[in-house]
């Protein structure tokens, strides 16, 4: 119970107005009846699993990916972590497509719209935030791999390692128009707000004495050929 009152200390020191004390701190939380989240990374695994739930996205265990393609079946596995953890191992024949790179270069990833398509990661979040992406644009055989290539190595099987399939597709017109029209479709159903450059450069302007946090979410080489004073690079689909 210490640490809680020393840490709001803290906080008010710094300057933070509304900081509070949780009365009884976690054990009082649990004897009342609410529940706990444990491990790392912990808000966006909830998140994630809480996706998984609420919109019933389908998953595959890796033996069934396994036999299915040893079949013969045609399936589109989408790696969706970082290239650099696409280079050092992937699932076998999967191709490296950041997470939010997605939306804007599927059209030329996944041609056909009836295509059966696999997304994985590492774990599970990042490829069940793909694949609910692939649901939201109406692709209907959509699968995330449990567990990912943590999965896939405790199931016994061999991930591939020193992949080249790294470069990204330019994004098709047709793409394109697709990708514009799914995102004002988003922000309209999910609130998304847009902030005028003016607006933003009184953001700016005030991030010395407030927290503002500026991201840039495109690709590193797009950040590196140019980018907005102040805006941090973090890719898309790792930001949750």
């Amino acid at each position: 119970m210490r640490r809680a009152p020393l840490a709001a200390a803290t906080l008010e020191a710094m300057g933070y107005t509304d900081v509070r004390v949780l009365d009884g701190g976690v054990n009082r939380w649990t004897s009342d009846g609410y529940p706990n989240e444990w491990g790392v990374n912990v808000p966006s695994k909830d998140f994630g699993e809480r996706m998984q739930v609420e919109h019933s996205i389908p998953e595959l265990h890796p033996e069934e990916l396994q036999a299915r393609v040893q079949q013969g079946e045609k399936i589109v596995i989408l790696d969706s972590r970082t290239p650099q953890e696409h280079r050092r191992s992937c699932i076998p024949g999967a191709r490296s497509a950041p997470g939010g790179e997605l939306v804007l270069r599927l059209s030329s990833l996944v041609p056909e719209p009836d295509a059966t398509v696999v997304v994985h990661c590492a774990g599970r979040t990042r490829s069940i935030i793909g694949a609910r992406i692939l649901q939201r644009l109406g692709y209907s055989k959509v699968y995330d791999l449990k567990n990912g290539t943590m999965g896939w190595n405790m199931a016994g099987l061999e991930l591939e390692e020193g992949s080249n399939r790294l470069e990204l597709p330019a994004p098709t017109p047709e793409g394109l128009q697709q990708a514009e029209a799914f995102a004002a479709q988003i922000a309209q159903e999910d609130g998304v707000q847009y902030l005028a450059i003016d607006a933003l450069n009184a953001l700016i302007a005030r991030s010395d004495r407030e927290n503002v946090y500026l991201i840039d979410v495109r690709t590193e080489e797009e950040y590196a050929r140019g980018h907005i004073p102040g805006f941090q690079w973090s890719p898309g689909g790792q930001v949750v």
